[in-house]
């Protein structure tokens, strides 16, 4: 009678405790976190912390208050209960980790000065985002094999056959993801190109729009959406056309063919005359051009600088020679073979060739009308744009002022048959 009266009194002072604990939980939790503010003042970060880790602190002092009521009770030492115990550390374990994940991610991108609302940094936020979060993703299965699968020999053999045909398997299907991961964090901090960037990543050109852990997203010109794997970046060529005002357009007139040649010669000088007013001026190149010469550290570097930047001295000595010089001795060939409208950048115009006595109204480094093959005229033009309605723009103005040739010299375009 007396063990079964002291077993009652025991069970009764563990639910009593288990009680008190569970209505007053949330008095302590916020009276800790008034402490902690009244000792060492208010932060967004312990402001995620109460947010975030309320709940996993409750749960772990409910949890604690029922082991020390079953302990009292002496039901200790019965393995279905502590098995569940066990199980229950589990659940507050991952859910401590999920908590631990969105806190930390809030405190480095805080630390980093990014901010979610301003464009450029929204990609930067995914990423970090994204990758934290597979992090994570891994930690958690861990936690789970090691608390619910049960630790016998047999079941460990298997946990450890699975995770090797898992790696297996991840490292022969996941490669390319991974790579693509990582070339997404590269992106970070290398910043080849920012959200609203205009570029041109292999054979994509478009506005970029998003740039994530996976893929960068770009807006092409006709308004398709075209995603980009962000491996491709490692092993292709990037073009990024933002910080150039403008763009190099190559079009291709191809006339009839009874069209007399004097004809096709007045009308190749009229373009020259009539397409001025749609390029550039020659000073808006000139500053382009010498943004890209490179600092000079020392006088005793001054040749090699000036072998690497010869077209820029030449460019630059041709502002101050006649006009019939400049034309003999900078004249830019016209034998490039790409038909189609394409934008080409600043390092393949320092590497183009000079040619001789090539008459032209205006600087060939900006515009240049010859002809490229039978009765076809190659108009190589650099026009104002920065983004892709000013191209478009510039575009339109390019072909309207050459419409306006042909009409005046009543010259037709040659008819294709098909």
């Amino acid at each position: 009678m007396a063990n079964f009266t002291a077993t009652i009194l025991r069970v009764g002072i563990g639910l009593a405790l288990i009680v008190v604990v569970a209505y007053f939980r949330d008095i302590c939790v916020r009276s800790f976190f008034r402490f902690v503010r009244e000792r060492f003042g208010r932060s967004v970060f312990l402001g995620d912390v109460e947010r975030h880790f309320t709940t996993s602190i409750s749960i772990a002092i409910v949890l604690l208050a029922c082991f020390v009521g079953f302990v009292i009770a002496g039901y200790n030492d019965v393995p279905t209960v502590n098995t569940i115990f066990l199980y229950a550390a589990g659940i507050l374990l991952i859910l401590s980790t999920r908590a631990f994940r969105i806190v930390f991610t809030k405190w480095l991108i805080r630390s980093l000065g990014w901010d979610v609302t301003v464009r450029e940094d929204y990609s930067r936020v995914l990423i970090v985002t994204e990758g934290i979060g597979v992090i994570v993703f891994f930690i958690i299965s861990i936690e789970i094999f090691a608390i619910f699968v049960p630790s016998t020999t047999a079941v460990g053999d298997i946990v450890v056959v699975f995770f090797i045909i898992l790696e297996a398997v991840c490292i022969l299907s996941f490669y390319t993801t991974v790579q693509n991961a990582v070339a997404g964090f590269f992106l970070i901090f290398a910043e080849p190109f920012r959200l609203g960037s205009l570029c041109a990543i292999g054979t994509s050109t478009g506005v970029v729009e998003r740039i994530a852990l996976h893929s960068t997203r770009l807006r092409a010109e006709d308004g398709a959406v075209i995603h980009v794997p962000n491996g491709i970046l490692a092993n292709d060529v990037q073009r990024n056309f933002t910080d150039c005002s403008f763009r190099r357009v190559h079009l291709l007139v191809h006339v009839a063919h009874n069209t007399p040649l004097s004809r096709v010669l007045l009308l190749i000088h009229h373009l020259k005359e009539e397409l001025v007013s749609c390029v550039i001026s020659l000073d808006q190149f000139l500053d382009q051009i010498e943004k890209l010469k490179p600092p000079s550290e020392d006088t005793e570097d001054s040749d090699t600088d000036d072998e690497r930047t010869s077209v820029v001295g030449s460019l630059r000595t041709s502002r101050k020679q006649p006009s019939v010089t400049r034309d003999r001795d900078l004249a830019v060939s016209a034998a490039s073979t790409d038909v189609s409208e394409s934008m080409m950048g600043l390092d393949d115009l320092s590497r183009s060739t000079l040619t001789r006595n090539v008459p032209a109204t205006v600087d060939p480094r900006l515009l240049q009308v010859t002809l490229g093959g039978m009765y076809r005229i190659w108009v190589s033009a650099l026009v104002p744009g920065n983004d892709l309605m000013g191209i478009a723009m510039a575009k339109s103005n390019l072909n309207l002022a050459i419409m306006r040739c042909l009409e005046s010299h009543r010259i037709p375009l040659h008819a294709s048959r098909h």
